[in-house]
């Protein structure tokens, strides 16, 4: 027995092998009765409705506690790998600072904030194209920017202006007819919260609670439900 002929015969076992590894998981199971089902629509619209807790910052300045409405459209372009485009509106809340006030008690809440995000979405689908007793769990990573309203009451300066923001996300969907899936997500929102020069004052409220530091990156969790409908 040549070393050629032992070669050519593992290459030709791992062949064999590997066009039967999608069959392995049905063994014993009749298709009609097989846990795995198709997710038959490649391209979806999905509405979400959500809402997004956290802290805001140290000084809670920034974004946080309220609902998120949600809007994505969804394709995918492999068995695991699905690209996505999405909008949301969210109307948050957020602390603001007075620097007039010397007593020491300066943090003042809160300000009703509205944050407009658009982003890109790379999703991989754990059952690649099909679902598992209808679920099809999913993990991913969102890019994007967000943009957040002003509020005239706050002059300390700060703004939270436009924001680079990325955020993981786990999941699962779940096929419940025909081209429609339920859609449940949790996400953390990473963005950078930067506060103007003049918080850099050794006032005695600033001292106490945002130290040296003038940025900080802070994650929002959010969780959300939404209604996918094939296109």
């Amino acid at each position: 027995m040549t070393l050629r002929f032992v070669v050519r015969a593992l290459s030709a076992a791992l062949a064999l092998s590997s066009a039967s590894l999608p069959l392995m998981a049905q063994v014993g199971q009749e298709p009609d009765h097989s846990p795995f089902r198709d997710i038959e629509t490649s391209r979806t619209l999905t509405p979400s409705f959500g809402y997004m807790w956290g802290s805001g910052g140290t000084l809670g300045l920034g974004p946080h506690n309220g609902p998120v409405y949600g809007l994505k459209v969804e394709a995918r372009v492999s068995a695991p790998l699905a690209l996505a485009f999405g909008l949301s509106y969210g109307d948050f809340k957020r602390n603001f600072f007075d620097l007039q006030d010397s007593s020491g008690s300066a943090l003042r809440g809160q300000l009703k904030t509205h944050v407009v995000q658009a982003e890109v979405t790379a999703q991989f689908n754990l059952t690649g194209k099909k679902s598992w007793h209808h679920l099809a769990p999913f993990v991913g990573i969102n890019g994007g920017l967000a943009f957040a309203s002003s509020n005239a009451v706050d002059s300390s300066g700060y703004k939270f202006g436009a924001k680079f923001v990325f955020a993981p996300m786990v999941g699962t969907r779940i096929a419940i007819a025909k081209g429609v899936l339920l859609r449940a997500e949790w996400r953390w929102n990473f963005w950078q919260l930067k506060y103007p020069a003049a918080y850099a004052l050794p006032t005695p409220a600033l001292e106490r609670l945002l130290g040296s530091t003038l940025s900080e990156w802070i994650a929002t969790p959010t969780l959300s439900a939404g209604l996918s409908i094939g296109l």
